[in-house]
């Protein structure tokens, strides 16, 4: 059976793309911060899927996701899609640097673990979501610039 991580299960594109590789039959791992939001898709989707909390702009987000994935074996795909964006109307410094730490911070850390883990196994295909915000600029100059720095 075919194996797929998927970074930001718990809500949005993530979660839907969780359901409908379960449905094609693939083994799917789940993965966000929103442990709520994963036991309820756990409850939905039933055997063949499983969840591990995880804050991919965590101190520790690189050795835990080196754990699941060298606990889970061959994984075929890793889909990266977790992320952040607000409407920041008062340009809340706070929030644009939450954006960076986790669309760019994080987002590179995970897809590097994610390629050394491929690399070790010889074969695995990493997939990555942006945003047309990459290219027109829409929101904040942090969502904006991280989603270009995805894309490119």
């Amino acid at each position: 059976m075919s194996k797929i991580v998927i970074i930001g299960a718990t809500s949005g594109i993530g979660r839907a793309t969780a359901v409908r590789f379960h449905r094609l039959g693939y083994e799917v791992v789940g993965l966000g911060r929103r442990e709520v939001l994963l036991a309820s898709l756990k409850k939905e989707l039933g055997e063949g899927f499983s969840y591990d909390v995880y804050d991919m702009a965590g101190g520790d987000a690189v050795e835990r996701l080196r754990d699941i994935l060298t606990r889970e074996g061959h994984v075929d795909v890793v889909f990266l899609c977790a992320g952040v964006g607000y409407r920041n109307r008062e340009y809340d410094i706070e929030k644009e640097e939450e954006t960076i730490a986790v669309n760019v911070v994080g987002f590179s850390r995970a897809a590097h673990t994610a390629m050394e883990h491929f690399f070790r196994q010889r074969r695995g295909h990493l997939i990555c979501a942006s945003s047309i915000a990459g290219v027109r600029g829409v929101g904040t100059a942090a969502y904006g610039a991280s989603k270009a720095y995805i894309s490119n």
